[in-house]
């Protein structure tokens, strides 16, 4: 399989920005799709076959990925930014300032502190009313704030369905596809193998998101079609599933013992203008 070196993934990404200028612009897909697969051809090493199959022309696709939310359910509006344990602050037991500066602000704060739920609420009313067209709904976890040396399991799965349920409400008929991050398993970066089985396995969390996920795998693609998926088969015990995007061509979201990185998916035929939402 070629391998790009550092010089062509820098190349890559300038290319890939000036196609989403073009764009933006109004320049005709079949225009920037053909320059794109003459670089795929002469940088990538494939055939011309090969990169016309994964580029093509289709229509614009409009992507919303959420990512590193980290929900902190106990955000108290007017709190102690600069608590005392220094760890993690803006909750109502850290008290209530006098002074302005050291007060949680209502949207957050650039102290020790973690996405109010205001934040998250005012961010996905704000995308659903700027762009209405979102074909689906890339969510790839780290949902559970940073306390990590006070975190439970109960509040882990908590701040999941408090994102959850905020998706379905905001978005109810959208196509989501959830990934399992980092910060979404007690203790955090804790993916053990799944014959692992006692205290010590993740079962409880695959059995609780399997639960609260698999009504966001029945949204349809664009407002269109529904996608085949394996979540029901795969996702529990292994933390994985895969969809079938396009016809003949699957693509893999999740976990899994081996990789613990972020999920893929694939859609040849179109081109995906993504929105990104990183929180922290």
């Amino acid at each position: 399989m070629p391998v790009l070196g550092k010089m062509g993934c820098a190349l890559c990404k300038v290319k890939a920005a000036r196609y989403l200028f073009k764009i933006r612009i109004g320049l005709p897909m079949s225009l920037v799709s053909a320059e794109a697969r003459f670089l795929c051809v002469v940088f990538s090493g494939y055939s011309a076959k090969v990169c016309a199959g994964v580029i093509g022309h289709g229509q614009p696709l409009k992507v919303l990925q959420l990512a590193d939310v980290h929900l902190q359910l106990d955000y108290a509006y007017g709190s102690n930014v600069n608590c005392k344990n220094k760890l993690f602050c803006c909750r109502a037991r850290d008290g209530f300032p006098k002074m302005h500066k050291l007060r949680a602000g209502m949207w957050g704060t650039y102290e020790k502190c973690d996405t109010p739920p205001a934040l998250l609420v005012s961010l996905l009313h704000h995308v659903r009313a700027t762009h209405p067209d979102v074909a689906y709904i890339l969510w790839s976890g780290d949902n559970s704030a940073h306390n990590v040396h006070e975190v439970t399991r109960r509040q882990t799965v908590a701040a999941n369905q408090a994102v959850t349920d905020l998706l379905r409400r905001v978005f109810p008929r959208a196509l989501v596809l959830p990934a399992v991050g980092n910060h979404d398993s007690h203790p955090v970066n804790s993916f053990p193998p799944p014959t692992l089985g006692g205290r010590f396995s993740n079962s409880w969390l695959f059995s609780a998101l399997r639960r609260m996920w698999r009504p966001l795998l029945d949204g349809r693609l664009g407002g269109g079609r529904r996608i085949e998926h394996s979540f029901e088969q795969t996702f529990h015990p292994y933390g994985y599933y895969y969809v079938r995007v396009c016809r003949g061509t699957w693509g893999k979201t999740g976990k899994t013992a081996k990789n613990s990185g972020a999920g893929r998916t694939s859609l040849p035929g179109w081109t995906a203008a993504v929105i990104c939402c990183f929180m922290h």
